[in-house]
């Protein structure tokens, strides 16, 4: 059996995963957990593999033969978003006390004030927001690429809902599309793929302790005078469509 999980910054994967890794030969589990490491591998080495869990290019993976289960886990754009960027400013903080170098788009999070982050004039580090910010998963969904929006960019495709509409047809890919806060219908599909019991996901980097409403105010706190909140709308008005159309179709 062959199954890919697409799995998405900040939405609740780490959990799903460490329950996957259980069902698979340790030898069978792909290693590569980010793009980065991915493209290393050839297609030829990726088809001996039957796991596939990380933030992966699917339009890179789906080469390696056919799958059995194909899914992944989405959650409130917004409230993605959000939780990405605390996350990446936790992370800059954890490298600055242990006195190690900061990779650079980590460190900016920390650094740069939101305004200047999310509207960086700097070309290289605008592909990094709109690429893991702006509409994500319409993006990826539309090219199967963490790198979508420069795809498409390049490609010079920039109408909303030609985007919505590729984006849509990339269901049909997929097996099972579920929400965070619905993951107990994921471990019980799980076990009807496995034809057994899974481990129940624990859950641990949902950032249950801090509330979207509380990212909203320490937002508008180190935003000051900058209104956030036009751009978050821009950054999730494909997202809304696309998960209004999934959670209103027979993928749940």
């Amino acid at each position: 059996m062959r199954v890919a999980f697409l799995h998405f910054p900040k939405t609740a994967g780490q959990s799903v995963h460490n329950s996957l890794i259980k069902e698979f030969d340790v030898n069978k589990i792909c290693p590569a957990r980010l793009n980065a490491q991915l493209y290393k591998y050839s297609i030829e080495d990726l088809e001996k593999f039957d796991l596939f869990s990380g933030h992966l290019d699917w339009s890179y993976i789906q080469k390696s033969g056919k799958f059995d289960y194909v899914f992944t886990v989405l959650r409130d754009p917004k409230e993605r978003i959000l939780s990405f960027y605390f996350y990446l400013r936790k992370e800059a903080q954890r490298f600055l006390s242990n006195n190690e170098e900061v990779p650079v788009n980590i460190l900016k999070s920390f650094t740069l004030t939101p305004k200047d982050y999310f509207c960086s004039q700097n070309q290289n580090f605008s592909k990094f927001i709109k690429n893991h910010y702006d509409n994500f998963y319409a993006y990826y969904f539309a090219t199967g690429s963490f790198s979508g929006n420069s795809i498409y960019e390049k490609q010079k495709i920039y109408n909303k809902d030609k985007i919505l509409k590729n984006a849509l047809e990339f269901l049909d890919i997929l097996d099972g599309i579920y929400f965070i806060e619905n993951l107990n219908k994921l471990e019980e599909d799980l076990k009807i793929l496995f034809n057994k019991e899974v481990e129940p996901f624990m859950k641990l980097n949902i950032n249950e302790d801090s509330k979207s409403s509380e990212r909203i105010r320490d937002l508008k706190l180190l935003s000051k005078e900058w209104n956030f909140e036009s751009l978050l709308d821009e950054f999730t008005d494909i997202d809304y469509k696309l998960c209004d159309y999934i959670k209103h179709t027979k993928h749940k």
